[in-house]
């Protein structure tokens, strides 16, 4: 599910659609076909590359196999790479870093000064300070 979706609170429609998103399986019931106690055999929609249309596995093995597609808790599922990537050592120069106070310049020398980023959180001092008129922090 992308989280970019929002649904209103009073919205019956949204729900219901979110609700029937969530409920759907992962394959239709109809592909799953049970040749004893122990095994099934899954058909796939289309052939893969290699011809293969079903496969055969135990109760374990394709829970192992739907057990794979549910994401881990706090992962992240959009991945950069190049100088998006997360360690990539030009990052910073094109990603802002919070709000950007200076905007960068060239210089004489033809180095480029970097933008400096604005605090993202004011200090609780300075808040109270703000707050009371105080100026002396």
């Amino acid at each position: 599910m992308h989280v970019g979706r929002r649904i209103e609170a009073d919205d019956e429609r949204g729900r219901a659609s979110l609700v029937r998103y969530l409920a759907r399986p992962p394959f239709a019931e109809a592909q799953l076909e049970w040749l004893d106690d122990e095994r099934l055999r899954l058909t796939f929609r289309s052939p893969t590359r290699a011809g293969q249309s079903s496969v055969v596995l135990s109760r374990l093995q394709l829970l192992r196999r739907l057990l794979c597609l549910i994401a881990p808790p706090r992962q992240h599922q959009v991945r950069y790479a190049g100088v998006l990537a997360p360690a990539a050592k030009l990052r910073a120069r094109v990603t802002p870093a919070g709000r950007i106070a200076v905007q960068g310049t060239w210089f004489q020398d033809r180095r480029y000064e970097p933008m400096v980023p604005l605090r993202r959180r004011v200090p609780w001092a300075e808040l109270l300070a703000k707050t009371y008129d105080v100026y002396g922090l």
